[in-house]
């Protein structure tokens, strides 16, 4: 595959879903991605159910496509200099160990730096790599507790929730992706590598907008305003005739577009209501007309009406009919790869649309340890010196 990071090196010691997301993203753009797993694997593998007929879970594949897999004992002496050689000669390296554990092994950013001064090493930590908590372990929904997110999250009657998607790994894995390309950019203009550290916890609360605004300017808590935007009106869900269908006006003639629909046109005549801040004082009584009126017909037929006049809505979809959803096809956001256990695996597209990058040339995720041969043979071992590794146990 001829991607834009074709020909660079990435050293990939994550587990779990941030991390191997984060390399998952430079492996769909060319890079050659060799995952070195403990010899019991990552513990996503394991992490189901779903599992696919090969016997990794279905999460495992979320993040496990276009790299090579190899077991090493980095506890092991001769692990560690296995993953020295590998370091040698890469570009990158990535691991979300707890801040100080990489050091400990031997394996830190001033350990690897001596080898390989053009290093780039990726640290992704749930708190970051300096300050009073860096040491804290961290997975998804802790963070999500921590930032500020789920206090956010839900209504004042059900109290903070747990947002759907696990907001904080995915987040954390397209910042650390954009930071070691933003790193290796700098290296080609410099010639110096450099430590890149990217937190969870950084990257969720600089994403709590809009609600962190009314506490910034304001000083007030913001409130849990569940499918309703928390500062535009009208913004959110409401119940149709048959589901529910998201409404989102902006401008004065959806605005006064929507009022013509929905019986409300003694407020489409009322200055007052031509802006937000308007708007936001009447909501409520805004929200129960919206109601009152959308209950008239189906989603879908709203839809049509709403989009013959511009106004964006969608129906509120769940999960077979969005996989079934002819937009979504016809951006291929699920494809299959061929797996050398299960025949083929689904996975989700990548969101980028680069010309250089092939999806039909991605390599399935790897199963526990299928490139330790090729790997190691490519470092110069022979194949008795790989048989020797293995029976020590050093690699698998």
């Amino acid at each position: 595959m001829d991607g834009p990071l074709t020909g660079y090196k990435v050293v990939d010691l994550t587990m779990y879903l941030s991390g191997p997301l984060a390399t998952m993203y430079l492996g769909d753009l060319g890079a050659d991605v060799i995952k070195v797993e403990p010899l019991s694997g990552d513990p996503l593998r394991r992490s189901g159910p779903p599992f696919c007929d090969g016997g990794d879970s279905a999460y495992y594949m979320v993040g496990g496509r276009n790299k090579r897999s190899i077991c090493l004992d980095l506890k092991a002496p001769e692990g560690k200099e296995m993953l020295r050689r590998l370091v040698a000669n890469a570009d990158v390296l990535v691991e979300n160990y707890r801040p100080g554990v990489a050091d400990r092994l031997g394996i830190g950013y001033d350990d690897l730096v001596k080898i390989n001064p053009k290093l780039v090493y990726v640290a992704l930590s749930g708190f970051g790599q300096d300050g009073p908590y860096r040491e804290r372990p961290a997975f998804d929904t802790v963070v999500q507790a921590y930032s500020g997110w789920m206090s956010i999250t839900g209504t004042e009657e059900t109290g903070p929730l747990r947002p759907g998607p696990s907001v904080a790994d995915l987040l954390g894995g397209i910042h650390s992706a954009f930071a070691t390309t933003l790193a290796l950019l700098h290296r080609e203009r410099t010639g110096k590598g450099q430590k890149v550290g990217v937190s969870l916890l950084d990257g969720l609360v600089s994403t709590l907008f809009p609600q962190v605004l009314t506490f910034l300017y304001e000083g007030k808590i913001p409130k849990r305003s569940g499918n309703m935007h928390p500062i535009i009106v009208p913004f959110g869900t409401f119940p149709a005739k048959d589901g529910l269908i998201n409404v989102a006006v902006g401008t004065v003639p959806q605005w006064r577009g929507l009022c013509s629909q929905l019986g409300m046109e003694d407020l489409a005549g009322n200055p007052e209501y031509d802006e937000n801040a308007g708007r936001w004082k009447h909501r409520d009584e805004i929200h129960s007309r919206m109601a009152r009126g959308l209950a008239h017909k189906t989603r879908y037929e709203w839809v049509d009406i709403f989009e013959s006049l511009g106004i964006p809505c969608a129906p509120v979809n769940d999960m077979r009919d969005v996989y079934e959803d002819p937009q979504v096809r016809h951006n291929r956001l699920f494809i299959d790869l061929p797996h050398p256990k299960a025949g083929s695996v689904k996975v989700i597209n990548n969101p980028f649309r680069l010309e250089q990058m092939d999806p039909s040339e991605w390599r399935a995720p790897p199963a526990l340890g299928q490139d330790t041969d090729e790997v190691l043979l490519g470092l110069g071992l022979g194949e008795a010196e790989v048989a020797r590794l293995r029976q020590a146990k050093v690699v698998a």
